[in-house]
């Protein structure tokens, strides 16, 4: 196999950030003179006569260094490329002979019928003069045995990460994309997940998301989610997120489908906990991720944070009324929901307008390999990996949202990209070399039963 050894990535960074509202990491700025490309190792069964062993190759502008390694009855190719190129590998006869062809356009176009109801197709998609590789997976809902879900890198918990590789055949799913962002640091969801009717993250900024059922009804749409507390003497008291670690002012509300605790996220927050409708305690925290309250299986944790006069109407003993509504309404009846963003299409039209999903100008402004999922006018499912343009760099909010309209998509979702973006299916990722996957909070799971 030909597999990536080592990256050397240019400034500024080209991958999607997990966080996009906020830098999660200081990016280094590499001077252009040390940007090398990438190196590919690509292992041949057979030796090779002594005599090429440290022969010392011609080199170009595509081939930036080449050498070849005995690695005991195996050899060893070594390439350096620039970066977006890849090595196409095929063999000729007369005379027997291997060919590596390195190539700004190395996929190999498909259109498999993998499954019934999974259609498999890798093709290049034109925008103006480039030329964008997409693999994809064209999922038809409504076939018998087929179900869409929310999966989970360590279930039953909302923590972690880990290869989409990994968590897809731990889920058993037939195939899966790597779907909504999070924070690298605490490895906690950054939007909206919805699971069985239960809100595992709730929405956040009013970002893009995607809801549906088992009939197979979709939809695409910008998504909050609209709580609010009402005391015995009508105050309404707005809720900012629920079961989110997106932190800011105000109240956020945690209940059992966060898990059985609850850790302060910023300091000095007040923790007000609520069984059965009424306020039984209200305890303050002075630090950040050093207390844990229980959260109570037939009520909820209030987390008052910044603004703490609020807690003055929040004291043990009132009664709480609680109302609760998606915006859009039809969210409601969705038992799934994955967020993302930002909105690439709907009704067939480019809607894109990042800023409006709370997202960085850095981001709004980046090129990077991308994940998306859209539904077509058919009613099917796609799930798309956008990689670099021949030559160049990956594509664009605008030209993602032209590819999924040239692909049929009606309504269209960016999904969490750069190094996430991983595309599963039957045992392996169809998009990249695993190795070179990072590794991912959550995806959307496409799984066949019998």
């Amino acid at each position: 196999p030909a597999i990536p050894q080592t990256t050397t990535r240019p400034a500024p960074n080209l991958e999607t950030p997990d966080d996009p509202t906020k830098p999660a990491f200081p990016i280094p700025v590499v001077p252009a003179a040390t940007i090398t490309g990438q190196e590919w190792s690509i292992a041949i069964d057979a030796k090779i006569p002594p005599a090429i062993i440290g022969r010392t190759f011609p080199t170009s502008k595509q081939l930036l260094s080449l050498k070849i390694e005995p690695a005991g009855n195996q050899t060893r190719v070594k390439v350096r490329i620039p970066l977006g190129w890849r090595p196409q590998v095929l063999s000729l006869g007369n005379p027997h002979r291997l060919v590596i062809d390195i190539r700004p356009d190395s996929l190999v176009e498909k259109d498999i019928l993998w499954a019934r109801g999974i259609r498999w197709r890798q093709q290049y998609q034109n925008i103006g003069t480039a030329r964008f590789p997409v693999v994809s997976l064209e999922i038809n809902p409504r076939q018998t045995g087929v179900k869409v879900r929310p999966i989970l890198s360590n279930p039953p918990t909302d923590q972690g990460t880990a290869p989409l590789l990994q968590t897809a055949e731990l889920s058993g799913t037939a195939a899966a994309i790597n779907a909504g962002f999070f924070n690298r640091i605490n490895r906690l969801a950054l939007g909206a997940i919805r699971r069985d009717s239960k809100w595992l993250s709730g929405p956040i900024l009013n970002r893009g998301a995607i809801g549906w059922n088992d009939r197979g009804e979709f939809a695409i749409a910008r998504l909050s989610l609209q709580e609010t507390l009402i005391t015995p003497t009508n105050q309404r008291l707005a809720i900012s997120h629920l079961n989110s670690a997106y932190v800011q002012s105000g109240i956020g509300r945690y209940n059992p489908d966060w898990g059985t605790t609850y850790t302060p996220f910023s300091d000095n927050e007040i923790v007000v906990t609520v069984v059965a409708d009424r306020i039984i305690s209200q305890s303050p925290s002075a630090m950040a991720g050093k207390t844990t309250f229980p959260v109570p299986a037939n009520g909820y944790i209030l987390a008052l944070r910044s603004d703490l006069s609020v807690a003055t109407k929040l004291t043990p003993g009132t009664l709480l009324r609680l109302e609760t509504n998606t915006i859009p309404a039809d969210f409601s009846r969705f038992p799934y929901i994955l967020g993302g963003g930002p909105v690439l299409v709907q009704n067939s039209r480019v809607v894109l307008d990042a800023k409006t999903e709370g997202f960085s100008d850095a981001y709004v402004r980046q090129t990077a390999i991308r994940s998306a999922i859209g539904r077509t006018a058919a009613g099917n499912l796609l799930i798309v990996a956008v990689h670099n343009r021949a030559g160049g760099a990956g594509p664009n909010f605008a030209e993602l949202a032209q590819i999924l309209q040239q692909m049929g998509a009606v309504e269209a979702l960016n999904l969490d990209g750069g190094s996430s973006t991983s595309l599963y299916l039957g045992g392996s990722l169809l998009d990249r070399p695993s190795s070179t996957a990072a590794r991912v909070h959550n995806a959307i799971g496409i799984f066949i039963q019998p």
